[in-house]
């Protein structure tokens, strides 16, 4: 009796392998050597394999923080080419140094920040510090340009508290708890009063 069930199982092995190898023999594959052009009356569509499409860098959210006519802070968020939050840091500094956009002037948001003005920003663990190059504040008031770095560096997802340096070391900034300066690690809670 086994010996009848061994030979059913082979034989439907045999029926199944016959059967595979016509199904594919009936398929359309020619059955040559090597690779053959395509006639001249086929056209391919689509890119060509040898041409590989430029991948562009993914775009990123920065949020900027600009300064509204009741002279409040306005967070308004900007693309950016950064993967890595010292790139989003730094990119979202730059776009504040660059200023407003003309529909950003145009919904009344303007900036203290000069276009002159050289900020570096540097993130270390958790804490981004603000190198003051040149601060070219383009207003008498010292609270406002502290306010849009710091409440920018800030927004950065990772950034919970902003330094301020000049020459390596900490320096004095205005809040408005204290115009005076400090020189603490400062938070978005410094600067909640400004925040629209």
């Amino acid at each position: 009796m086994t010996a009848k069930r061994t030979l059913r199982a082979r034989g439907g092995f045999v029926l199944a392998a016959v059967s595979l190898a016509v199904l594919l023999s009936a398929c359309g594959v020619p059955s040559s050597d090597g690779a053959e052009p395509l006639p001249e009356d086929i056209s391919v569509i689509g890119p060509a394999l040898t041409s590989p499409t430029p991948v562009e860098s993914p775009t990123t959210l920065v949020e900027v923080a600009w300064v509204d006519t009741q002279d409040r802070l306005d967070l308004v968020v900007r693309p950016a080419s950064a993967q890595t939050a010292q790139e989003r840091l730094s990119s979202a500094i730059d776009a504040l140094v660059a200023g407003p956009i003309d529909t950003e002037l145009d919904a009344g948001l303007s900036t203290t920040i000069s276009v002159d003005a050289e900020l570096q920003a540097v993130l270390r663990g958790r804490r981004a510090l603000i190198d003051i190059v040149d601060a070219g504040s383009s207003r008498p008031d010292p609270v406002l340009p502290v306010a849009q770095v710091a409440v920018t560096a800030l927004s950065v997802p990772g950034v919970r508290t902003v330094v301020f340096v000049s020459d390596g070391e900490r320096t004095p900034v205005p809040i408005p708890a204290d115009e005076g300066g400090v020189e603490r690690p400062l938070t978005l809670r410094d600067f909640q009063a400004l925040l629209s």
